[in-house]
């Protein structure tokens, strides 16, 4: 049931943003217009209330063309129950640049989850708080577990900082944690 929701929010955020069959990139001649694309736009932010938090943190995803709802189902998911929702959520509000909700990024350098605490550090980071602290990105892309070593990874091409670079190559050469 999961993936046809998944499969159907990837279809309507398909007609929301208005791909080109070529290419696959968002093209302004093609953006949708009317009664289609304000029905994407309210199925994904009803769905970023779902009972399912893969469906949630999807939802949040597909929204980043639109700023305004994006907004508030960042603002939203940023204390989501859910840590997959909270990333998603920090990772959002920072390739979107909504830094006037940045003030609500900050406890989440506490989180529990060191996904979500690298994903808070980009978001600030890219907002401009040159207070945030980055190196325990390094800890977490050099670490064991496999889903924050790639979240931190990910984390760190966003900020795009060159000196990353041989941090990253380090990391490739260390083994990842066995399932």
């Amino acid at each position: 049931m999961i993936g046809v929701m998944v499969r159907y929010l990837a279809l309507l955020a398909v007609i929301l943003i208005g791909c080109d069959t070529p290419s696959g990139r968002v093209s302004p001649r093609n953006q949708p217009t009317g009664s289609l694309h304000a029905q994407a736009l309210a199925t994904l932010q009803v769905a970023t209330r779902s009972e399912q938090p893969l469906v949630r943190a999807n939802a949040i995803e597909m929204l980043e063309p639109e700023v305004e709802p994006l907004r508030d189902a960042v603002r939203r998911g940023l204390v989501d129950r859910n840590a997959g929702v909270r990333f998603v959520s920090a990772m959002a509000l920072g390739k979107r640049r909504l830094c006037g909700s940045s003030e609500l990024v900050r406890p989440l350098l506490d989180d529990p989850s060191q996904s979500v605490r690298a994903a808070a550090i980009f978001a600030l980071v890219v907002c401009g708080d040159d207070d945030v602290d980055q190196t325990p990105l390094s800890a977490m892309v050099l670490g064991l577990d496999r889903v924050t070593r790639a979240n931190a990874a990910l984390v760190l091409g966003e900020i795009g900082n060159p000196t990353a670079a041989v941090l990253l190559r380090e990391a490739m050469k260390r083994p990842l944690q066995v399932e």
